[in-house]
């Protein structure tokens, strides 16, 4: 018998669909977002989107242009470098804090964000990609159990 699996919310599939758009350059860097053509397209209300969208301007895929929209983030290359040095500081840091307090539930997580990064390297499927990776960094910042560096 299977074990019941929990349900994706509108949230997350609209999330999810909008970063895979954003990184296959379906929705181009400068491009402006319209949450009622997005919601038509998706077949959802507003709300959803709406939501999502704040949580691509948190994780730095789109940001407001100040009137009253948002656009696609244009790539930086000086930003993936800030990214990468920060994380060269804070990850080590964070893992050694881990390493306190890691449980055997905790090691399943990590393998199972691992095998999704390499089922999605091995499909080729850049946002899948994407987004293993910053679930996985995300994950190790949790653990760390500090506040500061989970945000």
């Amino acid at each position: 018998m299977e074990t019941v699996k929990q349900r994706r919310s509108l949230v997350e599939e609209t999330y999810d669909i909008l970063v895979d758009a954003i990184c296959t350059g379906e929705i181009r860097p400068g491009e402006r977002l319209n949450q009622d053509d997005i919601a038509s397209r998706l077949n959802v209300s507003r709300q959803p989107v709406n939501s999502a969208i704040s949580i691509l301007k948190a994780n730095g895929l789109v940001e407001d242009t100040g009137r009253r929209s948002v656009i696609v983030t244009p790539f930086d290359r000086h930003l993936f470098r800030a990214i990468y040095d920060f994380r060269v500081v804070i990850e080590p840091f964070a893992v050694r804090q881990a390493g306190k307090t890691l449980t055997p539930a905790d090691r399943v997580m990590a393998d199972a964000f691992l095998r999704a990064a390499d089922d999605a390297r091995r499909d080729g499927s850049l946002s899948r990609l994407v987004q293993a990776d910053m679930k996985f960094h995300e994950m190790i910042y949790g653990w760390s159990r500090n506040p500061v560096i989970e945000t």
